[in-house]
């Protein structure tokens, strides 16, 4: 498809979405930011959320017994200063799965996403939102957490690819930039 052909246009909850003849495009994408640190995620045809969070300074105990399932803020208290990791990586899985559902934060901060390993497979046990979601952890900045989350149970593989900053380097344009260093995980 040529580039002026592109078309975007919003979701039920306002996420952009590619606009396709049927309804039903063929690349899906997520973008997120935070505190500079910038991600994206791109597939073809299943729905995909990514999420990057800083939580250094944030009232996280506090965030996770307001909006996590009980036990999950209870893990997060019990962590006290330590626990600003576990809330992220918790946060930015729900938060991936929320936007690879195309819905409202409200509705996913209830989702069970403790576990381990890059096949966790996340449900919502009150059905409000369609799903499962496959979720991955990502390498994240210090002092951030990050996740990605694709529609359904099946594997899939992350291409990582890291792109010099603007504010690192100002001579650097978006139309000259390539990336300096990227790793294929694969999602055993």
């Amino acid at each position: 498809m040529p580039p002026h052909a592109l078309r975007l246009r919003r979701g039920p909850w306002g996420k952009p979405e590619v606009a396709a003849p049927g309804g039903v495009p063929e690349t899906r994408f997520s973008l997120s930011h935070s505190r500079g640190h910038a991600l994206f995620a791109v597939t073809g045809r299943r729905a995909v959320g990514i999420d990057v969070e800083h939580h250094v300074g944030r009232p996280v105990t506090a965030l996770a017994l307001r909006h996590f399932p009980s036990a999950e803020g209870a893990a997060v208290r019990a962590l006290g200063h330590r626990a600003g990791p576990v809330f992220a990586q918790l946060w930015t899985r729900k938060e991936a799965c929320v936007k690879a559902a195309g819905a409202r934060l409200a509705d996913g901060l209830v989702l069970p996403a403790g576990g381990a390993g890059p096949g966790l497979v996340v449900h919502d046990p009150d059905g409000r939102l369609p799903g499962p979601w496959r979720v991955r952890d990502l390498a994240a900045p210090p002092g951030c957490g990050a996740a990605v989350a694709l529609a359904g149970t099946a594997p899939y593989d992350v291409v990582e690819l890291r792109f010099a900053s603007a504010v690192d380097d100002p001579d650097l344009s978006a139309s000259t930039q390539r990336p300096h260093a990227g790793r294929h995980i694969h999602d055993d």
